[in-house]
C-alpha cells in the first residue's frame, strides 16, 4: 500500500507532530510562565485548585486525557491543510488516510471513555475508586473525604515541589499528594511508610564564611510511598 504523500512530506509531518506533542504534553518553563498549558487555558472550567482540589483534578485529568488523545487527529488536520493530496476521504486508499481514520477512532473512543467517567457525578472516575479505598467508616461518603483534603490543601503551611518527572508533590499535615498528568495519588501520612529508593548528592558549590567555595552536602532523595494497610497503590516522589 502506498504512503499517500512524498517521503519528505511524511518526515516533516512526523517531526512537526512530535514537536507539537512534546510541547503540549511536557510544556517548557517559558510556556508555563506564559500560560500556554492545558490547566491555564481551560482555567475557566477547571476552577481553582487551592479551593476545590479534588474536584479540580477530577476535571483536569479528564481534560488532559481528552486533549492528549486528540493530538494525533489535530496533526492530521494540519497535514490536510498543508499537502495537496486529500487526507480525510470517505474511503481510505493509502496509509496516511488509514492513519487519519485511526486517529478519529482513537479520539472518539477516548471521548466515550471520558464521558463514562464524567457521568453519574464522577462516580466511575478512577480517582474516586481510590478515594473510596482510603475512606474510613467514620469519614462517611467519598465527598466528605474530598472536603477534608480540600481543607488541608487550603492551609498555608504545606510543602509543594516539582519532581524531576514533571509531576508535583504536595504534603500537608495529614496527606501526601502526587499529581501527574492523568492521575493524583492520595496517601494518608498516618498510613504511609517512606522507603528511600535512591539518594544522589547535589554537585553544587556554595560560598563559605571565609570566602572559600565549599561543596553543598544536600542530596536528592527518591522516596517510595507504601501503604501500611494496603489502602493505596505504591508510588514514588
Amino acid at each position: 500500500m502506498e504512503l499517500g504523500i512524498s517521503f519528505s512530506e511524511f518526515l516533516f509531518f512526523l517531526i512537526l507532530s512530535a514537536f507539537l506533542c512534546l510541547v503540549v504534553i511536557l510544556p517548557s518553563d517559558a510556556m508555563q510562565s506564559a500560560g500556554f498549558t492545558i490547566s491555564k487555558v481551560f482555567a475557566f472550567w477547571l476552577g481553582d485548585e487551592r479551593f476545590n482540589f479534588v474536584e479540580y483534578h477530577l476535571r483536569r485529568t479528564l481534560l488532559t486525557i481528552m486533549v492528549h488523545a486528540s493530538l494525533p487527529f489535530l496533526c492530521f488536520v494540519g497535514l490536510e491543510l498543508c499537502v495537496p493530496q486529500p487526507v480525510f476521504t470517505p474511503l481510505p486508499h493509502n496509509l496516511i488516510q488509514i492513519m487519519a481514520y485511526l486517529s478519529i477512532a482513537f479520539s472518539a473512543a477516548t471521548a466515550c471513555f471520558c464521558s463514562i467517567l464524567y457521568l453519574n457525578d464522577w462516580e466511575r472516575h478512577y480517582m474516586i475508586r481510590r478515594l473510596r479505598l482510603l475512606n474510613n467508616p467514620q469519614d462517611g461518603p467519598w465527598r466528605e473525604l474530598a472536603i477534608q483534603i480540600n481543607i488541608e490543601v487550603r492551609r498555608p503551611m504545606l510543602f509543594s515541589m516539582i519532581n524531576k518527572d514533571c509531576s508535583r508533590t504536595i504534603i500537608t499535615d495529614e496527606w501526601i499528594l502526587k499529581i501527574t498528568n492523568y492521575n493524583v495519588n492520595f496517601a494518608r501520612i498516618s498510613d504511609s511508610q517512606l522507603v528511600i529508593v535512591r539518594s544522589s548528592p547535589l554537585h553544587q558549590s556554595v560560598p563559605s564564611h571565609d570566602g572559600l567555595v565549599s561543596t553543598s552536602a544536600e542530596h536528592l532523595i527518591d522516596l517510595r510511598v507504601c501503604s501500611r494497610s494496603g489502602c493505596f497503590e505504591t508510588f514514588h516522589i
